[in-house]
């Protein structure tokens, strides 16, 4: 383990930041570095008084452009917000779609709908991320017989 890992273990020891990345980690599929590169970067998701706010400071929310009148949707995330957690937020949804049924179901049926790879992916973290936030608020692990299978 060298320095930088040890001093944010360090760091990390002595916030209540562990108790929300046990709660990540209750996920199949998010692994320690995700979830603590993720935790690091929001820090606490009491910051943010919605789950559309999160997507907007990840930057995944949708954009649209706009010109006069009309309004030209092209269905692209907006990459507004921070890099790093969009990159986090990517590979935490890739790895629950290769582990977890409910999310691996999500991403085929997205994929059937006709959306492309980055899309499916895309939604995938969306769903993630609504499921991230829901836990994190009310302080409860993962459960995959309490999450609805291919809502939204």
């Amino acid at each position: 383990m060298s320095f930088l890992d040890t001093e944010l273990q360090n760091s990390l020891e002595d916030t209540d930041i562990n108790n929300d990345i046990e709660i990540l980690q209750s996920i199949p599929g998010i692994g320690s570095v995700t979830s603590k590169n993720f935790m690091i970067e929001i820090f606490s998701v009491t910051k943010f008084n919605s789950v559309k706010q999160l997507c907007a400071f990840i930057g995944i929310d949708p954009s649209t452009k706009q010109s006069g009148s009309s309004i030209n949707y092209k269905g692209k995330i907006s990459k507004r917000g921070n890099p790093y957690l969009r990159r986090t937020i990517w590979q935490m949804a890739i790895g629950v779609i290769r582990s977890c049924h409910i999310f691996n179901t999500y991403f085929s049926k997205k994929r059937e709908e006709g959306k492309n790879f980055k899309q499916a992916v895309i939604a995938t973290a969306n769903k993630l991320l609504r499921t991230i936030f829901a836990l994190l608020k009310n302080k409860t692990k993962f459960n995959q017989n309490l999450v609805s299978g291919v809502s939204k």
